[in-house]
């Protein structure tokens, strides 16, 4: 048990003794539906344009762009029996295209010596992984009778995004440089997984009245805004060879969770807002120290990423799952042992920080605790010519 982390731990032998007095209270479920389930090829295929025009004085300058992006995607998996007793698997081909205009904009001003302002509105998209696409099926069934049915979508769309940037950056002399960043990403079709309650459902000649669908699919709008403070000195006069590089973001986001047919005949919202994107932290933190004298490079990292948010529900909050705030610290050590030829040794996760996951009302519950230890790397790089 680790100290502060309140979570359940199964006593093996009393969970026998359970299931032996009740073995008529388990259900035994065929599986051989489920082997194939993962077996997908998608064929993507993108057909694209870009046009650029520049402008530029001493000191001011603007670059405008546009992209056409064409795509057409091609799954082909196996959809999984749902018949009692069946193991063949029936073949699925689905189609998808799509096609956008993407323009950009980008204007940069000189203030003065060393210091700029730049100003940026772009839109972009960002595709589905391939895994996502699979329309690939598979059913669980837990010990309540829950039947849980996790499948692809080869429907979704690409994320899209249109970005507004502006930035200040002040080169100094000596190596350093500070810089701050205010951004805003306005979101259609955000990519997330859901978890829907759905009716009753006839499994391999069974019918299972509580049922859950997990899928990912697109939300209706997302939005995301942060800010960015970063500074970097190369070299530092009071100690020859010393340097260092500190970042630090704020973020704020969320997306449109759409909830299930069940939940709005139910009277709850058709949509609820998120506390955030899926895998946005609230906030990141970077410390960089490094040091070179000779054929010597010490370097050491800190880095630190606040509460995000792992999945969301689409009927219930407290089910949403946030991964905990998480700290690590990296440290490497290079030696050039000749022209070419470095020894490298570093040491990952120094404080083996661990990976939490937690859920509820306040987040008082621990879904998932994952120790992660030290890992430890020595080797040679060589590099030819040098």
């Amino acid at each position: 048990m680790t100290p502060g982390v309140p979570y359940l731990l199964i006593d093996r032998p009393a969970a026998w003794r359970r299931f032996e007095a009740n073995r008529s209270a388990f259900i035994a479920t065929n599986q051989i539906a489920n082997n194939a389930a993962d077996d997908f090829r998608d064929i993507e295929t993108t057909r694209a344009a870009y046009a650029q025009a520049l402008f530029c004085t001493d000191d001011f300058g603007v670059q405008a762009g546009v992209r056409y992006d064409a795509t057409t995607v091609a799954v082909f998996t196996n959809q999984a029996p749902t018949v009692r007793v069946a193991t063949a698997y029936e073949p699925v081909r689905r189609t998808t295209d799509y096609d956008y205009w993407l323009p950009s904009l980008l204007a940069t001003y000189q203030l003065g010596v060393g210091m700029r302002v730049r100003a940026g509105v772009s839109k972009t998209i960002g595709r589905p992984d391939y895994s996502q696409y699979a329309a690939r099926t598979s059913f669980g069934v837990g010990t309540d009778g829950t039947l849980t049915i996790n499948t692809g979508n080869p429907d979704l769309r690409p994320r899209e995004a249109w970005n507004y940037d502006l930035s200040y950056e002040w080169y100094m002399g000596g190596g350093g440089l500070l810089s701050v960043v205010g951004f805003v990403k306005d979101i259609r079709n955000e990519i997330f997984t859901s978890s829907e309650q759905r009716p009753p459902t006839v499994f391999q000649g069974e019918t299972y009245q509580s049922v859950f669908v997990r899928t990912p699919r697109n939300a209706a709008a997302a939005r995301v805004k942060g800010v960015e403070l970063g500074f970097t000195q190369e070299r530092l006069a009071a100690i020859p060879g010393l340097g260092f590089n500190a970042n630090f973001t704020l973020l704020d986001g969320s997306y449109d969770q759409p909830a299930s047919a069940a939940a709005v005949a139910a009277g709850l919202s058709a949509t609820r807002a998120t506390s955030g994107l899926i895998q946005q932290p609230d906030y990141i933190a970077n410390l960089t120290l490094f040091y070179g004298t000779g054929p010597v490079e010490l370097r050491a990292s800190y880095n630190r990423i606040g509460r995000a948010l792992q999945s969301a529900d689409g009927d219930t909050a407290t089910r949403d799952l946030y991964q905990e705030p998480r700290q690590q610290v990296d440290v490497q050590a290079r030696y050039a042992v000749g022209p070419g030829l470095e020894l490298v040794g570093q040491v990952q996760n120094l404080t083996k920080s661990p990976f939490v996951v937690r859920q509820g009302m306040r987040r008082d519950y621990v879904n998932y605790f994952f120790p992660v230890g030290r890992t430890f790397w020595l080797g040679l790089t060589w590099k030819p010519g040098r």
